[in-house]
Formats: C-alpha cells, sequence, structure tokens
C-alpha cells in the first residue's frame, strides 16, 4: 500500500527530474520512427538495443546516434546523464497504481488503434536531415516538386483534355467565345458558384448570427478538404512521369533496377497518401471532388495494393456526384427543406423572398461549364465501361440519344457538306483546319463506343432494348465515321509530319481507341452462340482494325525514332494522359493477332511485323506504365511458344548522355524521406494560404495554355 510519505517522495523526485532537465536543452531521447508516428517510446530505457517499439514494428531505430552525437557535446553530456538517470529512477519508484502511472502503454495503445492498417507504408526510409541548412534545402525541393508536378498536369492532362472540350468536339457549344481555360479552374469557379447559390447560402437566408459563424467555419473547412483531395490527386496522376531512373547507356544493371525500384516506391507512396486525403471527396458532391475523383481513377493504382477496387469506388462516387450536382430535383428538395426550417415569426413576404431565391434558375455560362464537365465524363466513362464491360451509369440505356448525340449526329451533315471539297486535295492540310477534322471525328469515335456499350447492356445486362435494333446503331455508326472521316483521317497520315504536336497525338489517340471498340466488339461477336448478321462487316473485324493499329504506331514510332535521334524520352506515346488505357489497346491488339493467326487468317511472317510494332510500343509505354510492362513480357512468352521471332529495338542504341524527357522529368535524387517532407510541407502551406492553389492554377495557364510561343497550340 502506498503511504502518504512515499507518495510525497515521488512527488520531490519528479519535481527535481523536471527541474533538472528544464535548466537545459532537452535532448531527444525518442527514436524517429516512433516520433514521427507519434507513440511513446522507450529507447531510452533499452539502449543499447532498440525500443520495444522498432523491434516489434521491425524498424530501424536511430536513437542512438542521435543521443550519441549529443551526448559527445561537453554542454548536453551532463543533462543527457541526468535525465536518463531520473527517468529509471522515478519509474522504479513510481508504483503502476500510484498517483503516476507509466503512460506509456496507454497512449501507446491508443495511438496505435487509431493508426489506419498502412501508415508503416507512409514512414521514412531513413533519417531525415535537420538544422537550418537542411530544412531550407528541403523547402527548395518540396518548392521545386512541387512545380514540377504541377507543370507535368497541366502538360499532359489540361492540354490533353482540352482538345477534347474544343468547339469542334464539345456538343455544347458556348454562344460567347472566351481563351481556353484550365479544367482545374473551372470547377473551382462553379464550386464557387454552387456554394453562393445554394439555398442554405442565399444571404437572405433567416438564420441566427451564431448558425451563420458555424456555417462559415464548417464551409471553409469543407473547402480546404477538397482542396487537399484535389492537389492530392494531381500529384498522385503526375508522378509517373516523373522519371526517377538513371538506367541509360552506360549505367550498370544492377543500379537500372534499383532505380526502377525506387521510381515504383515512389509512386506506390505518392498514391496511398491521395487515397487517404480524397477520401472526403467520396461523400462530398462537388466538381472539384468530381475532377479528384477522376484524375485518381486515371493514375497507376500500385500493384501490391490493399484494395484493388478503390479505382473502382472512385468511378462510381463520381458518377454519383455529376447526377447529384446535374439533378433538377436538388432545387426543389433544398427549397422544402428550407421552406420547412422556417420559424413561425418569420413573415410572409420574407418567405417568399426565399423560396424565390431558392428557384432562381442557374446562369448561362454556368449551364454551359455544366455541361462542359459532364462531356469531359462522358469522354472518359466511354472507353472504361466499355472495356470493363458495365453498363453505362453516366448514360444509362438510350437516354444519350436526346442528351448528346442527335445534336453530334446533326453537326456531323453539315461538317461533312462543308468538308467535302477537300476529298482528293493534294494540298497538305493546314493545321487548323487538321484540328478541326480531328475534334469532330474523336466525337463521333465517342458515340461509336457509347452505342457498343449499349449493345453490351442489352447482351449481357437488363436486355430492355432489342440487340438487333442495338447492333444496328453500331453499324450505323461505324458507317458514319468511314464515310466522313476516311479520307480526311487519311489525309492526316499522309501529313502527319507536317502536323502540330498536339495534333499527332489527337490522331494517334483517335485511332487507337475507335480500334479498341472493334476489337471489343469482335470478341463480343465470337462469345455469341449467334451473332447478328449485321456485325459482320469488314470494317468491324479484328484484321481490319489491327491494321490500323499498327500502320498509326508505325508512323508514330518511325516519326518519334528520326526526330528524336533514337531516344524514347520524347516519344508522344508518353505523353497519353491515360496510358493505361493505351496498354490495354495494345494486349488486345496481340490478343486479336494471336487469334488471326491461330485461324489462319493472318501468316506468321504478318503476324511477326504487326507483333514488333506493337511491342516497340509496349517498350516505350512501360516507362510510364507497369500495365505495360506486364503486357509486354506476357505477349513475349506467348509469342515465343508459339514460335515467332518477334524483334523491337526502338530506344536500345540510344546514346548515354540522353537528356531527360522535356523539362518536367526529374533526376534520381527524389526518395520517399523528400516526397513525405514534401507532401508536409506542402500541407502546411495550403493550411496558412489557401491561394496557393489559385496561384499554380494561374501559373500552369500562362506557361502551358496561354503562352503564344508553344509548341503544341
Amino acid at each position: 500500500m502506498v503511504t502518504d510519505n512515499q507518495t510525497r517522495n515521488n512527488r520531490t523526485a519528479y519535481h527535481s527530474w523536471s527541474v533538472t532537465i528544464m535548466a537545459t536543452r532537452r535532448p531527444r531521447t525518442s527514436c524517429n520512427p516512433c516520433r514521427l508516428a507519434r507513440i511513446g517510446c522507450d529507447a531510452a530505457l533499452q539502449r543499447p538495443s532498440r525500443c520495444s517499439n522498432c523491434i516489434r514494428r521491425g524498424r530501424l531505430c536511430d536513437v542512438a546516434s542521435q543521443s550519441e552525437s549529443i551526448a559527445s557535446d561537453p554542454r548536453n553530456r551532463q543533462s543527457v546523464q541526468v535525465q536518463i538517470r531520473a527517468q529509471s529512477d522515478f519509474r522504479t519508484r513510481t508504483p503502476s497504481n500510484g498517483h503516476y502511472p507509466d503512460e506509456r502503454d496507454t497512449t501507446s495503445q491508443l495511438l496505435e488503434t487509431m493508426t489506419p492498417p498502412d501508415f508503416d507504408d507512409f514512414m521514412p526510409l531513413t533519417p531525415i536531415s535537420s538544422g537550418i541548412e537542411g530544412s531550407a534545402c528541403h523547402r527548395l525541393q518540396a518548392n521545386m516538386l512541387n512545380d514540377m508536378l504541377w507543370s507535368i498536369y497541366f502538360y499532359i492532362f489540361e492540354m490533353r483534355y482540352a482538345i477534347w472540350l474544343g468547339d469542334s468536339c464539345c456538343p455544347y457549344l458556348e454562344m460567347t467565345p472566351k481563351p481556353r481555360a484550365a479544367i482545374s479552374r473551372l470547377v473551382i469557379e462553379m464550386d464557387a458558384y454552387e456554394n453562393a447559390h445554394e439555398p442554405n447560402s442565399l444571404p437572405y437566408r433567416y438564420q441566427a448570427p451564431h448558425h451563420q459563424e458555424r456555417d462559415k467555419h464548417n464551409n471553409a473547412e469543407s473547402n480546404l478538404l477538397l482542396d487537399d483531395a484535389l492537389r492530392y490527386a494531381i500529384y498522385a496522376y503526375s508522378i509517373r512521369w516523373l522519371h526517377t531512373r538513371s538506367g541509360h547507356g552506360t549505367s550498370v544493371s544492377s543500379n537500372i533496377k534499383e532505380n526502377q525500384q525506387n521510381e515504383q516506391d515512389i509512386r506506390n507512396y505518392v498514391w496511398r497518401r491521395a487515397k487517404r486525403a480524397v477520401m472526403p471527396a467520396l461523400t462530398k458532391p462537388s466538381y472539384r471532388s468530381i475532377l479528384a475523383l477522376l484524375l485518381l481513377t486515371i493514375a497507376e493504382v500500385p500493384a501490391q495494393t490493399d484494395d484493388i477496387g478503390f479505382a473502382q469506388l472512385c468511378n462510381h462516387a463520381l458518377f454519383g456526384h455529376l447526377n447529384t450536382l446535374r439533378s433538377p430535383v436538388k432545387w426543389r428538395m433544398s427549397q422544402q427543406v428550407s421552406a420547412a426550417s422556417f420559424p413561425q415569426s418569420m413573415p410572409e413576404q420574407y418567405k417568399g423572398n426565399v423560396l424565390q431565391g431558392c428557384t432562381q434558375q442557374y446562369s448561362e455560362e454556368h449551364q454551359h461549364n455544366r455541361d462542359v464537365v459532364f462531356w469531359l465524363c462522358v469522354v472518359s466513362s466511354c472507353s472504361r465501361t466499355l472495356v470493363q464491360q458495365l453498363p453505362s451509369v453516366i448514360l444509362p440505356a438510350r437516354s444519350a440519344n436526346h442528351k448528346v448525340w442527335q445534336f453530334i449526329r446533326q453537326r456531323t451533315v453539315i461538317f461533312d457538306q462543308s468538308f467535302k471539297t477537300l476529298q482528293g486535295s493534294q494540298s497538305p492540310l493546314p493545321g487548323d483546319v487538321a484540328e478541326v477534322v480531328l475534334q469532330h471525328a474523336t466525337a463521333c469515335k465517342t458515340m461509336y463506343l457509347s452505342v457498343i456499350n449499349q449493345l453490351c447492356d442489352s447482351l449481357f445486362y437488363h436486355n430492355v432494348w432489342s440487340v438487333k435494333d442495338d447492333a444496328q446503331d453500331v453499324v450505323d455508326e461505324s458507317r458514319r465515321f468511314h464515310q466522313v472521316f476516311d479520307h480526311l483521317l487519311f489525309m492526316c497520315a499522309r501529313d502527319y509530319t507536317l502536323l502540330k504536336e498536339e495534333a499527332q497525338l489527337n490522331y494517334l489517340l483517335l485511332i487507337a481507341h475507335y480500334n479498341l471498340g472493334t476489337l471489343i466488339l469482335a470478341d463480343i461477336v465470337e462469345s455469341l452462340d449467334s451473332s447478328p448478321e449485321e456485325l459482320k462487316e469488314p470494317c468491324l473485324s479484328r484484321l481490319y482494325a489491327c491494321q490500323a493499329i499498327t500502320n498509326t504506331l508505325s508512323l508514330v514510332i518511325n516519326n518519334d525514332r528520326y526526330s528524336n535521334g533514337g531516344s524514347t524520352s520524347k516519344s508522344k506515346l508518353l505523353l497519353d494522359p491515360a496510358p493505361d488505357l493505351m496498354a490495354e489497346v495494345l494486349l488486345r491488339t496481340c490478343n486479336a493477332i494471336f487469334s488471326m493467326l491461330g485461324a489462319a487468317e493472318i501468316l506468321p511472317l504478318v503476324a511477326q511485323t504487326m507483333l514488333s510494332v506493337v511491342f516497340n510500343a509496349l517498350h516505350v509505354l512501360s516507362e510510364v506504365s507497369n500495365k505495360a510492362s506486364y503486357v509486354l513480357s506476357l505477349c513475349g512468352n506467348l509469342s515465343t511458344a508459339r514460335g515467332l521471332k518477334v524483334m523491337y529495338d526502338y530506344g536500345s542504341s540510344a546514346s548515354s548522355d540522353i537528356q531527360p524527357a522535356h523539362d518536367f522529368v526529374a533526376s534520381n535524387d527524389y526518395s520517399i524521406d523528400i516526397l513525405h517532407d514534401f507532401l508536409h510541407l506542402m500541407q502546411i502551406q495550403a493550411s496558412l494560404d489557401p491561394s496557393q492553389f489559385e496561384s499554380m492554377i494561374r501559373k500552369g495557364e500562362s506557361t502551358h495554355m496561354h503562352a503564344k510561343d508553344n509548341p503544341v497550340m
């Protein structure tokens, strides 16, 4: 039993220990892993061995080196000895059930319970340097890395998707044309408009002062969370282009593998951090949430992830947010909620003003912006749902006809009448004409993929519509595309070298994605017991699609080979905003070639030639896509098993002094430690300065979208 004298002695010992430590600078006695995890550490008691937490978690306990460096200083040697002796004496003299229990066990258990399962994956692998010079260096590296990732995002995503949002591609025209704006700026402005015009945010809403302050605080927190979600999604999307490998030329194979593993670890680390940051976007319908979820569905998912369905969850949440924000019922429901919350003492005239504000219509500009975001999601979802053969959520059944496709069909007729005069022309296509042609063709390509997906719905899901009618729609859209655009696309291929980089990439993506739909359709028809006769046209066959894809890839690869001096770093394939989708195109192409070879539809020599082109493309694409690396390995084994001698040497003879791809490619100096500090510093800066997000968008627009000397504009 503890007596009063013992308790008094314990308090005296504790007080003297505190005074001794406060008299001098307190050294660090916790190891780095425990300090970063914010859990109790008993490293001072376990010296010279590791602390119990690091032993249990398999971590490198580095407190010994830190303590020794501190103790080596004559000014701190005595204080360290006093501190350790005081801690040991205090713990031995204090009973576990007394007034001063050991807090390490309960605190560490609580924090370990709150720690997510994959928290260990976020911990730095080596101690982080400290001091004024180290902090300044880390801040400089963080700012450089932030600029680099934003530059990648604008150059790859914003610039490419802006092609598909042009007036010749997007079915929703704007009566008053404006300079091309970034998608990220668009969603921020739309969220601000939505928040300002929500019934709960109207300035004349009857509300108590303390409720107004509470709503302002909640809105500020919500905006900060959504900005964080979008920022982390941008980082996760852009990180695959942040090359950290140096395995070119004279580098030994061990260094190549080490750098590639380091690069993969960095990608996985940033993706897991982004996964945690976008959690609020899953439940908060907003346009920033839509863009963040869209970026995360395109970003590369780690191969060893513990949640393989998270990307699909983001996809469903994205479509749910889009339907919620576009729903005409939203304003009626808000009106009913606001009317039900009126105080009894509110005058009837005031109620009428509130109801009138609740039912106000969107401005014309905001309505157009909503349609632009809707079209962006349509372009992204058509190929994704078709590849996975899932029912369309954003355009269910035949609802797309009156929402989108009817206008595109009418516009295609006008386009055909205007551009028929170019048929048979021997003159090169002007740059602006080629851009208009490719944008119109991209809109029809999206419509073609949509009707194939509609056929899949009828075959495998609800069977509401006639399969024969849906098959006829596929044939009609295929004929429309080939009759209107075949001769124009032939001219684009003829003048490919003369086209701008933007048009060259758009041509590659157009041909690849269109024929991906044809290959999927051929696989579906082959799996049916009885296929409709309408789907047996030559332009819907595997051979036609494989020829188109391999011819286009050969054109692109040869142009890149001779324009870049044999380097793969500036290939158009590396500018694809969705590399995994291109890897799916190449996988389907290889499977189709193997199927035609097995059915004796093509000769082995033809198969070898086609596969060589596809393998060269996969070899280049593997620099930014793990899926492409897997497809290359898989199809290489299949071709070897069939006795095919496939060769791909693009990039193997490159010189050792190759410059990095574009201006945004990093060196191999980046590590998980630097990424950890970078994300932490960006989080602090965003909290202190919310306008930083706006400044990065403004900088990206001025650099990539509004620059007059931009080579891709």
